[in-house]
């Protein structure tokens, strides 16, 4: 209000300020760090750029939502990602929603291509798909050690002209 003292409580003044001049970051600085190294590594799999995923992926890095056959760790998500490329060389990737909270980012992301290659079982068929994935990305130092994710690979097939086809038929 105007014309009253700002109130302040005693205990918490100048607290923040301490902090930042030791330099240890804040709760919200790790939240945007998060946010941004997810946004990397999203742009990384739209450029096909595997050179900082090193950086942005821990080195105990563990993918709760393997492909079948994929290699563990950072070379792992790097197999599904030459996979994905092969599927999809002209893959276009972007991020439309982002929240993060505490050690974790959840995303919503969609991806754009061409399905050029084999992608569960079904060659190439050249016909664009558009298909959204949902992930779960689980942070320790700044650096993703946990992977949980989703895509509507299914809505991609039917897109591309493959059918479901059930076990009578």
């Amino acid at each position: 209000m105007h014309g009253q003292p700002e109130r302040r409580d005693p205990d918490l003044v100048g607290a923040r300020s301490s902090w930042e001049t030791r330099g240890v970051p804040t709760f919200g600085d790790d939240l945007l760090a998060h946010r941004t190294a997810y946004q990397r590594v999203m742009a990384a799999i739209g450029a096909n750029d595997e050179s900082n995923l090193d950086e942005l992926l821990a080195p105990d890095f563990v993918d709760h939502n393997p492909m079948p056959d994929q290699q563990p760790g950072r070379e792992g998500f790097k197999q599904w990602m030459r996979t994905a490329r092969s599927s999809f060389p002209d893959l276009q990737v972007s991020v439309e929603d982002v929240v993060a909270e505490d050690d974790r980012v959840a995303g919503r992301v969609r991806y754009r291509g061409t399905h050029s290659g084999p992608l569960a079982g079904v060659g190439g068929t050249g016909r664009r798909v558009e298909f959204e994935a949902f992930h779960v990305v689980r942070f320790r130092h700044r650096q993703i050690t946990e992977w949980w994710g989703t895509a509507d690979l299914l809505g991609a097939l039917m897109q591309a002209g493959a059918r479901v086809v059930g076990p009578d038929a």
